[in-house]
């Protein structure tokens, strides 16, 4: 019997050698990460700051991307208005545009802004009041930005 037994474990002892290496490399896994990890903490918020700042950073190249041309604007709108034309305030929210000024006649000018291919949507957004003191119209109209050349 004892024989058998000899020769069972002679016979078992190979086949369950590499349940045992792979235990033991378990084991010296976990003791070298318990020894690592007081080591990564600090780096660990490093890591998670630098995570955040290039989340940041992407969302900035996406806005980059899709923010208005400001000087393309500036410059169409220049191109646009009547030399008797003054702007008080140019408000730009994403690709809507808004402005505010003086003007001889405010329903030619929206007629003209209203032809210009880079604005769309052309629209007064309250009622033109005359001057008397200026002579002139005082509006406030409200377009969206379609770009440079663009026709649709």
């Amino acid at each position: 019997m004892a024989l058998l037994l000899l020769v069972l474990a002679a016979v078992a002892a190979p086949a369950l050698m590499p349940l045992v290496l792979k235990r033991q490399a378990v084991v010296r896994a976990v003791q070298h990460v318990s020894v690592l990890e007081p080591k990564a903490a600090p780096l660990r918020l490093q890591l998670d700051e630098l995570r955040r700042q290039s989340l940041v950073a992407e969302e900035l190249r996406k806005a980059i991307g899709s923010d208005l041309p400001l000087a393309s604007v500036v410059e169409g709108l220049s191109a646009a208005l009547p030399d008797d034309t003054w702007l008080d305030r140019i408000e730009i929210n994403g690709t809507e545009i808004r402005i505010v000024g003086l003007t001889t006649n405010a329903a030619d000018l929206i007629a003209r802004l209203g032809r210009q291919p880079a604005f769309a949507e052309v629209r007064a957004t309250t009622a033109n009041v005359r001057d008397n003191t200026l002579g002139k119209e005082r509006f406030t109209f409200d377009m969206r930005w379609r770009g440079e050349g663009s026709k649709s």
